[in-house]
């Protein structure tokens, strides 16, 4: 979690997370502009958002599973 935490602090981390903002924004607008009729089109910017924010909310989830474990510990430690 720290780990996760820390390489999205990084050029490298933010990069990777500013792609995928950046992604989720162009299909979006593309979706928007798209015709109905076209379902294809529609699916596959769909997909594209949805793997976007799936990289963004797995990076979400490393870094809350991160905190947790080191509450546990420190909360050991006080009790220990």
């Amino acid at each position: 979690g720290r780990q996760a935490k820390e390489f999205f602090q990084t050029d490298l981390g933010r990069y990777i997370l500013g792609c995928c903002a950046q992604e989720i924004q162009e299909a979006q607008m593309s979706l928007v502009e798209v015709s109905w009729w076209n379902i294809w089109k529609i699916r596959r910017l769909q997909e594209k958002i949805w793997r976007a924010r799936s990289m963004v909310a797995w990076v979400a989830e490393l870094v809350r599973q991160g905190k947790q474990a080191e509450a546990a510990i420190a909360e050991g430690e006080s009790n220990g």
